[in-house]
């Protein structure tokens, strides 16, 4: 089956790297990352609207980094974290950070709202991620996100553009991050604005759909 593949599609040049010369040549390989709708309107929203806090939304589990972040805000003081999700490790956070406010599985409205509250957006995870959906739409609402070195990760986020990276696992080197952002409202602004820019020349579903089509095309041809 994959000997009769004309063209594998990865959302990731890690993913694509990944796969190159173990069942597919570069010449089948194509990179065509996931895409968001952009928000209208579709600017970055303005300070009016930030609560001041960091933001995490997704799943609760071990190899999405949760416990870094925590361990980076119990840190920082004054300064307010909130989790939206649930997962395995939902209790344990509860009963080890308690200063966090846990609102639980959001999605719809209610997230966009969520993460429009945010001053930043933080994504930390500790496994291979190809093009997460979380960096997207935190940058789709003009938001700064901090996020690891892992996996296509530092293909969405432009350090010091559009946001900041970190080394994963190193709940230090993140709080330092935090901290410094957190302080620089407009520097989180530049970002933001930055950042909305960046989707809609690259991550928009306009842009998605021409590259399918394209790419279509020219296997058809």
């Amino acid at each position: 089956s994959y000997e009769s593949i004309d063209r594998v599609i990865a959302p990731s040049q890690f993913m694509a790297d990944a796969v190159i010369g173990d069942r597919f040549t570069q010449e089948q390989t194509s990179v065509i990352y996931n895409a968001v709708d952009l928000p209208e309107p579709a600017a970055a929203e303005s300070d009016s609207t930030e609560e001041d806090y960091i933001l995490f939304f997704g799943r609760l589990s071990a190899e999405k980094g949760i416990s870094t972040l925590m361990a980076a805000h119990a840190e920082m003081t004054d300064t307010k974290l909130v989790i939206a999700g649930t997962g395995p490790l939902e209790q344990q956070l509860h009963d080890q950070f308690p200063a966090a406010e846990y609102r639980g599985f959001v999605a719809g409205q209610a997230l966009a709202d969520t993460i429009r509250g945010a001053a930043i957006v933080v994504v930390p995870s500790q496994w291979y991620e190809n093009c997460p959906m979380s960096v997207l739409e935190a940058m789709s609402h003009g938001r700064p996100v901090i996020g690891s070195r892992m996996g296509g990760i530092p293909e969405l986020v432009t350090e010091g553009e559009t946001g900041e990276l970190f080394e994963a696992g190193n709940h230090t080197e993140l709080k330092n991050k935090l901290v410094a952002l957190m302080a620089d409202s407009q520097r989180r602004v530049q970002y933001g604005e930055a950042a909305v820019a960046r989707v809609q020349s690259q991550f928009s579903m306009s842009v998605h759909n021409q590259k399918l089509l394209d790419l279509y095309k020219q296997v058809l041809n």
